[in-house]
């Protein structure tokens, strides 16, 4: 996961109105809701509504445009074998709380332009995965949306902004302070918390468990990606050492520049799949470098 800008000037004017009409709506439906239901205690009804807005077309091209196909959670590219599936940060319909669903969830962010992310199916869809232990369990964020213990949750408009969350959010927050790709060759693609004040990051953490970023399909295609990087890392040294051994030679120099210019296209551009690993990955091998 890395940092991505995305003010709401990118967010396209016919989508936004659309937005802020669903918004609109909600709002008046769900207090409507509240008068109907108030006094009627365990035996009310749920709240339902049939959100749209989040689905819109002109919103996923937008999504797809910022973000160049990659899921906004794992850096993977989703668009040569899949739709985005757009994500919401905070669950528009229920969110879990220990092991119970409550509901209803933030439904007035569900076309709020802040919490929609682009997501691949597996870190976004719920669903057995086998994990690096060997043993299956239910990874993927679906409705789950940890806070702070001990915090206060929103279950009111406005409440949010003074919500606690776990989940790292890659437009909010600094990703690579709470997360580290580790370099050493035989666990090259692997993602753990990072140190924050001498312990591991909460959020990191949260967000690794949730996000399912420790999956081993996920880890496989990491890995393959680092390898090769740390092959193209090698190949650039010795062509940069070829060159300061020979100043004088054009084509040594163009050599070296050339595979320069190809790390930094194939792996060191934030339209890169894994830029946040590559990063990593370059800095420990190339110190002094500056990305």
């Amino acid at each position: 996961m890395i940092h991505v800008d995305r003010p709401i000037t990118k967010a396209p004017p016919d989508w936004l109105t659309v937005a802020k009409e669903e918004q609109a709506l909600v709002e008046t439906a769900y207090a409507e809701y509240q008068k109907a239901v108030k006094g009627k205690g365990k035996n009310r009804p749920e709240f339902v509504y049939e959100f749209k807005a989040y689905g819109h077309v002109l919103l996923r091209d937008a999504l797809n445009s910022v973000y160049g196909f990659k899921c906004a959670y794992c850096e993977s590219y989703f668009g040569a074998t899949q739709p985005v599936a757009v994500e919401h940060y905070r669950p528009k319909g229920a969110f879990v709380e220990g092991k119970v669903k409550v509901k209803p969830g933030y439904f007035w962010l569900a076309s709020a332009w802040e919490n929609l992310l682009p997501s691949c199916t597996d870190c976004n869809s719920p669903r057995r995965q086998e994990m690096v232990a060997g043993k299956k369990v239910v990874r993927g964020k679906g409705n789950f949306f940890p806070i702070v213990p001990g915090s206060r949750r929103a279950r009111r408009p406005g409440q949010e902004k003074n919500e606690q969350p776990l989940l790292l959010h890659p437009e909010v927050d600094q990703p690579d302070q709470h997360l580290e790709f580790i370099t050493d060759h035989d666990r090259v693609g692997l993602v753990r918390p990072a140190l924050v004040n001498g312990s591991e990051s909460a959020r990191g953490a949260a967000s690794v468990d949730v996000y399912a970023l420790d999956r081993p399909q996920l880890i496989q295609a990491r890995s393959e990606h680092a390898k090769r990087l740390i092959s193209h890392i090698r190949n650039t040294r010795l062509t940069h050492e070829l060159h300061q051994s020979k100043p004088g030679d054009a084509s040594a120099r163009q050599a070296y520049e050339d595979n320069w210019n190809d790390l930094h296209a194939l792996y060191l551009s934030p339209a890169n799949p894994y830029f946040a690993m590559a990063r990593h990955i370059v800095r420990a091998k190339l110190p002094g470098i500056h990305i």
